[in-house]
């Protein structure tokens, strides 16, 4: 998967400025319930 990343990177000339990993996210609808899912979001609302 990094590699598939670094390579959307380049292709839309995009920076990564960093990754939210979650444990235990395997399954569709496992990060309803996970409070990491608003993390990301305010993470991601607070980057200009």
């Amino acid at each position: 998967m990094y590699r598939t990343v670094k390579l959307l990177e380049r292709w839309f000339g995009l920076e990564n400025i960093g990754m939210v990993l979650v444990r235990g996210v395997k399954e569709k609808g496992d990060i309803v319930e996970n409070a990491a899912l608003r993390e990301a979001f305010e993470l991601g609302m607070s980057v200009e």
